[in-house]
């Protein structure tokens, strides 16, 4: 018990000793991620389903993809927030899986890529932008993030 209050103490001044538990951090930041990048592609569909396009994706499922991955990550966001509220994490575990489902979703892509002339781009939060070392960073420091509200409460 004594070494959990200290891991516990130990990131409370991590986070600026303001008194934030991690998992608090972690839902409340990504649900804020979640819903700009939701709004941002659902404002900017049309450079959103270009960027899909870039992705290879059959063009007959580029309009819904466009429509419906924003929406999940609304609902994802409002999911996080929900579980701040209630104190409870199950959406932080969905947001890991999602988190993990884009890195890899990116490093494919990249590999794609790197045989090809052309570039993928990211899509992230609606713009055009190459999936790169920077897209790649974002999502894993993402992840890590939606881990470590997992994994400490």
């Amino acid at each position: 018990l004594a070494d959990r209050q200290r891991l516990d103490m130990d990131l409370l001044l991590l986070v600026g000793g303001i008194g934030v538990e991690p998992r608090s951090l972690a839902l409340t930041s990504l649900a804020l991620v979640f819903a700009v990048a939701g709004v941002a592609k659902l404002r900017l569909r049309r450079s959103f389903e270009e960027a899909i396009f870039s992705w290879g994706i059959p063009v007959r499922l580029v309009r819904g993809l466009a429509l419906l991955l924003p929406l999940a990550e609304l609902v994802l966001a409002a999911a996080l927030l929900a579980d701040a509220v209630r104190d409870t994490s199950w959406s932080l575990w969905a947001a890991a899986l999602v988190l993990a489902t884009f890195l890899g979703g990116q490093l494919f892509l990249l590999l794609k890529m790197s045989r090809k002339v052309g570039a993928a781009t990211c899509g992230c939060f609606g713009r055009p932008g190459p999936v790169g070392v920077s897209s790649l960073s974002r999502t894993a420091v993402l992840l890590g993030l939606a881990v470590v509200g997992v994994v400490i409460p």
